[in-house]
Parts: C-alpha cells; sequence; structure tokens
C-alpha cells in the first residue's frame, strides 16, 4: 500500500504504520499478481521466520523479482491470520464434505450410530414402515368416507338425489386421494 505523498518521500516510515492509506491503481494490480513474503511481513506485523512457518502448504501463483515465490493475497491471509470465529459456530456449520478425508469415515460412522439409537428408541422409521402406516390410515379413512352417505341420511334425511350426489362427491375425494 502507498500513501498518497509516497513519491514525494519514499517508502513509510514504520512508526507511521497508523496513518491512514490509500491504494493507487498500481497497488491493486501487484496485489492480484501474488505478494511476496516481505510485503506479507509488513501488511501483517509479523516477522519472516514466522510468515515462512505459517506459508508452509501455501502454494505460490507465481514469481517475482529474483525468483522470489509470489502468493495470492487471500490464501496467504488465511494461513496467516487466527480466525475470529467461535470454534462451536464454526464446527456447527461445517458440512461433511468440508471435513478432511480421515474425519469423514468418523463422522458417518457416528450419523449410522445415531440413526439406530434413534430407530431403537422409536423416533426413526424405515421406509418400509412408514409407507405401510400411511397405507392403513389411508384404508381407514376410506371405510370411513364410505360410510358417510347412509349416515347422513339415516340423522338428517336426504332425498335420493342428495344421497347420489353425496355418494358421488365422496367417490371424487377417494380417487383424488388414491
Amino acid at each position: 500500500m502507498r500513501r498518497d505523498d509516497d513519491d514525494l518521500i519514499g517508502d513509510v516510515p514504520a512508526n507511521d504504520i497508523g496513518e491512514t492509506l490509500s491504494f493507487r491503481t498500481a497497488d491493486v494490480h501487484m496485489i492480484g499478481g501474488g505478494v511476496s513474503i516481505p510485503w506479507l511481513m509488513k501488511a501483517f506485523r509479523m516477522g519472516r521466520a514466522t510468515v515462512e512457518k505459517k506459508l508452509v502448504g501455501c502454494v505460490p501463483v507465481g514469481q517475482g523479482k529474483h525468483n522470489t515465490p509470489l502468493y495470492d493475497l487471500p490464501e496467504a491471509a488465511s494461513y496467516l491470520v487466527k480466525p475470529r470465529v467461535e470454534l462451536n459456530r464454526m464446527l456447527k456449520d461445517l458440512k461433511p464434505e468440508d471435513l478432511p478425508e480421515r474425519l469423514r469415515e468418523g463422522y458417518w460412522n457416528s450419523k449410522l450410530k445415531q440413526q439406530r439409537f434413534e430407530e431403537r428408541a422409536g423416533n426413526l422409521w424405515r421406509t418400509e414402515r412408514v409407507l405401510a402406516t400411511f397405507s392403513e390410515t389411508l384404508q381407514e379413512i376410506r371405510t370411513k368416507l364410505m360410510i358417510v352417505p347412509d349416515r347422513v341420511d339415516r340423522e338428517v334425511g336426504l332425498t335420493p338425489e342428495q344421497v347420489a350426489a353425496l355418494a358421488s362427491v365422496i367417490d371424487e375425494v377417494q380417487d383424488d386421494i388414491h
């Protein structure tokens, strides 16, 4: 980053770090092409040994002057900065596909154990049992619907046309359900 008066007085002195800095177009393009270890040292206020140690595993995106490695700034930052996130919240939001390969098997094994426990407790049903119960429920509804016209006729006294109309409506409902 550069200050607006960099061209007059040179680099930013170390004691002026708190001053407001601005980006120039050239700075943004330079950052987009990758940043060097010295740049990261200044930006993150770390020593060379610390930056190099933390960047182990971060693949450079290119080469700078004198064949020095250049790193993608957002990716390098993820290696250099400890996330300010509550660990429990981060773990809660973590998806199985985000886990390292060796942890995925443990995740799915624990899910299977949880499902077995829920099934034994009666909170989780197999598909066949759900379908059988649903089928029995629909059969009971169908049986009760079939006797509605006769029951209404006995209690209220309908004309044959009204009984036929009611039976027709109930038949349509049964067809829609089926």
